[in-house]
């Protein structure tokens, strides 16, 4: 828009004449003759003239329309010829692209929703049959039983650290859900109350053999990183061996094992393999102990006492 603010009579059209020229596509440059002084002019953005670059517009001045509007409107500019070299249908070489009109309701109602991808490096889920392998330290808690005075043996006594191994085997009925069952043992040297291993010559032994089912719930059975919880109950044998001078003495004890509490966290590398760390905490009570001593034999315990197992270690998980 162009505006004459007090400006006085022209002596003729052309001094007033405003030349606008085009520089690119949302600018013009306006040369206001000096004949024309007291003539402001102003060009709002977004004015945009349908000519080629560097072509000269003259707007034309009528005095009396201006005198009585108070503005100089610019007359349609000239349309530009195509280049004698060109397609005629070309459009100018600088003319503003034409807006691409949005796209209606109905057709943004068509569009298809993305597809939502996986976790990168995440397998799928998995359902059906599992197994894993379970390696650590288990160190022994509680005691093996009360003497005649009611003062409990430690099971640390008699059994030291111990190296553990088990087995997972079973399926996965839904992701989430692993059932099945266990299998392992813990091997190792016998506790520091059994001064008959210090004797020259003298080899003790300790082992504990377990079996029983267990069930497990995974937290993210989709992820990379799976959390989960387990518990178990089943069965226990734990055996001590001495050998002396050729001959070989024993001491058995048997008894339920009331619960596994087990946790870890799986990491999910392939759909076939992964490996994560775990602890398990059982608890347990001998019933009955056998001996092979010379005039030994065994039968229940009368004074039972609880025990536990403190296992920590590695899982080697097939199918995870």
């Amino acid at each position: 828009m162009v505006s004459r603010v007090g400006a006085p009579e022209p002596r003729d059209d052309r001094a007033h004449c405003i030349e606008i020229e085009t520089v690119h596509a949302e600018t013009v440059r306006i040369a206001v003759p000096s004949a024309a002084e007291s003539v402001y002019a102003e060009v709002m953005f977004g004015l945009r003239f349908l000519v080629p670059t560097a072509t000269t517009v003259l707007v034309t001045c009528s005095a009396g329309s201006a005198a009585a509007q108070g503005t100089m409107t610019p007359t349609e500019p000239p349309t530009a010829q195509p280049p004698a070299t060109g397609t005629p249908n070309e459009p100018p070489p600088d003319a503003p692209p034409a807006a691409t009109a949005p796209p209606t309701s109905s057709q943004v109602a068509t569009l298809e929703a993305p597809v939502q991808e996986e976790q990168p490096g995440a397998p799928k889920a998995h359902t059906g049959f599992q197994i894993a392998a379970r390696v650590g330290v288990a160190l022994p808690m509680g005691n093996l039983a009360n003497d005649a005075a009611g003062r409990g043996v430690n099971q640390s006594d008699l059994f030291g650290a111990q190296f553990a191994a088990i087995t997972d085997i079973g399926a996965k009925i839904i992701p989430q859900l692993f059932l099945g069952a266990y299998l392992g043992g813990n091997f190792g040297a016998a506790g520091s109350r059994l001064t008959v291993c210090d004797a020259p010559g003298a080899s003790c032994s300790a082992f504990t053999y377990r079996i029983g089912a267990q069930l497990q719930y995974h937290i993210i059975p989709d992820g990379k990183v799976n959390p989960w919880i387990g518990y178990g109950v089943g069965y226990e044998v734990s055996r001590i061996a001495t050998t002396l001078g050729g001959q070989t003495r024993s001491a058995t004890a048997v008894g339920p094992e009331y619960g596994h509490l087990m946790a870890g966290v799986d990491f999910r590398l392939t759909k076939i393999f992964g490996i994560g760390p775990f602890v398990d905490f059982s608890f347990g009570q001998y019933s009955h102990l056998t001996t092979d001593e010379p005039g030994g034999g065994g039968g229940e315990i009368n004074d039972k006492s609880m025990h536990q197992w403190l296992t920590l270690g590695v899982k080697f998980i097939f199918f995870p």
